[in-house]
C-alpha cells in the first residue's frame, strides 16, 4: 500500500493487487493495481489511474456518477487518462500506444465514437499533455 498526492495535497491510495493482470481500476481515490507489469508499464498505468483520482477531486467527486451516466464524460476522461499515461514512453512506442489505446476506448468504452474522432482526441491530447508534437503522426 502507497498513499501518492494528486495536485500536490489531496491523497490517492495505491494497492497493489496480485489478482488483477493488466488492467488497473480506480474508484473515488483509491487505485488498484496490478503487480505483474514491467516498471515502465506499472508507471505507465499508474499515471493513468492517477489521472481518474484527479478527475475525482476535480468535480468534487461527481467523476464517477458522471462516467457512468454520460458517454461523452466517459469518453473524454479515457482521452485524458490515456494521454496521460503514454507520456511514460518514449515517441516510437508511444506512438503504437496511441493507436492501441485508439482502439481500447472506441470499443470498451461504450462512447459512441468513431476510431477516427477517438484517434483525433486522443493525439491532441497527448500533444497538449506532453506539450510537445509527435514527429511522424501523420502515420497514426
Amino acid at each position: 500500500m502507497k498513499i501518492k498526492f494528486v495536485y500536490g495535497i489531496f491523497p490517492a491510495l495505491v494497492l497493489n493487487i496480485p489478482w488483477l493482470k493488466e488492467w488497473g481500476f480506480s474508484l473515488a481515490f483509491i487505485v488498484l493495481m496490478p503487480t505483474k507489469l514491467s516498471e515502465k508499464e506499472y508507471d505507465r498505468l499508474l499515471k493513468h489511474e492517477l489521472t481518474h483520482v484527479k478527475q475525482f477531486y476535480r468535480t468534487f467527486g461527481l467523476s464517477e456518477i458522471l462516467y457512468l451516466v454520460s458517454r461523452n464524460y466517459r469518453w473524454h476522461a479515457e482521452i485524458e487518462a490515456y494521454a496521460t499515461g503514454v507520456s511514460v514512453l518514449d515517441e516510437n512506442i508511444m506512438l503504437a500506444q496511441i493507436k492501441h489505446k485508439t482502439k481500447t476506448i472506441t470499443e470498451h468504452y461504450r462512447t459512441n465514437k468513431t476510431l477516427s474522432q477517438t484517434r483525433a482526441a486522443l493525439l491532441q491530447e497527448v500533444i497538449r499533455t506532453n506539450n510537445f508534437k509527435i514527429q511522424g503522426a501523420k502515420y497514426i
